[in-house]
């Protein structure tokens, strides 16, 4: 059997030779036959891309992903992957272009919002913004971050959220209006999809720590008693420390590929004078029970607090902690 670049030549010189012999339109249609492959090549060159970068080889999978750029410059689910790779290696400015791209790809499945209001821009001069949300709770957390440097320039503003999460927004950000995302919003001058804030914000790595004011915390917990109340709840000894854990993402397409277990987790389930508490959100309870019945390590649950829905409750139960261990998820 052929392998496909040897059909791909035959069908090559077979156009070549219809043309030699002034035989022009089947000479066209077989080159057609070619050409018709360039779809499939760039996709090959993407895949191939992406492969090498889920193994870490950047140089490889920069130039499969640049390669195919140059052959379709204006593909945007291309210039969308292209941009997530920059992201991650830190071109926060090169990347920027291609991230807007997302909404014109079909890999991308966020709601857009339906608007005439014009987009904002840090030199704009708007008196009012509306932000609205985007993608999954962890991220409409991760964005969020950089609300208080968009209402030090535009002091009005609204901002469509998960509504499990408005409680602890409202309590950590009071000037700022957040509403549900299915709320409709009027009198704003201008607006902005989340994720794009980052094109207006962040040039480097530096910028992210900057913009939550030099730390990495900036949601509060609502309910200080609470806070006091598990940790009275878990009787800690003077030498125990409280650490939560959460191993699993529940991402439609990539919360495999970012979870972990609890058997990967025993190094640090046995360390010593450490108590566990679960902050997994979802149906986990079986899971617990069967880890703790195979190797006789205790993780404990509160009831009080429901760690998918009650996102205020779970805040608390973080805050409660002396140290967390997670994966790339909401908690």
């Amino acid at each position: 059997m052929s392998t496909l670049k040897e059909a791909a030549t035959e069908v090559m010189q077979s156009a070549v030779n219809l043309a030699a012999e002034d035989k022009y339109g089947d000479s066209v249609k077989r080159f057609t036959e070619i050409t018709d492959l360039l779809d499939v090549v760039i996709n090959a060159h993407v895949q191939r891309g992406r492969s090498n970068w889920e193994m870490n080889r950047w140089a490889a999978a920069m130039h499969d992903f640049t390669t195919a750029e140059k052959m379709m410059p204006e593909h945007p689910d291309l210039k969308w992957t292209l941009a997530l790779m920059r992201l991650q290696k830190g071109d926060f400015i090169g990347a920027m272009e291609g991230f807007e791209a997302r909404w014109d790809s079909k890999k991308f499945d966020s709601a857009r919002l339906k608007t005439k209001k014009p987009r904002w821009t840090a030199d704009g001069g708007y008196k009012s913004v509306l932000v609205w949300s985007e993608q999954g709770i962890g991220d409409q957390i991760l964005y969020c971050s950089m609300l208080p440097a968009l209402q030090a320039i535009t002091p009005g503003v609204v901002v469509m959220i998960d509504a499990r999460l408005i409680p602890l927004f409202k309590w950590s950000m009071p000037l700022i209006r957040f509403v549900a995302q299915t709320e409709r919003v009027k009198g704003v001058e201008s607006q902005i999809p989340m994720a794009s804030l980052v094109s207006e914000f962040v040039r480097s790595r530096d910028d992210i720590s900057k913009l939550r004011g030099g730390h990495g915390q900036y949601l509060k917990p609502v309910d200080y008693q609470m806070v006091s109340k598990i940790r009275e709840g878990m009787k800690l000894s003077r030498d125990e420390t409280l650490v939560g854990i959460s191993w699993r993402s529940g991402a439609p397409k990539v919360g495999n590929h970012k979870s972990s277990s609890l058997d990967e987790m025993l190094p640090i389930l046995r360390l010593p004078n450490k108590r566990f508490v679960s902050l997994q959100y979802g149906d986990y309870y079986k899971e617990i029970y069967e880890f703790e019945k195979k190797h006789g390590i205790h993780i404990e649950v509160v009831p009080e607090v429901d760690n998918t829905q009650d996102l205020v409750g779970l805040a608390s139960l973080i805050y409660a902690c002396d140290s967390v261990v997670t994966v790339s998820n909401v908690t």
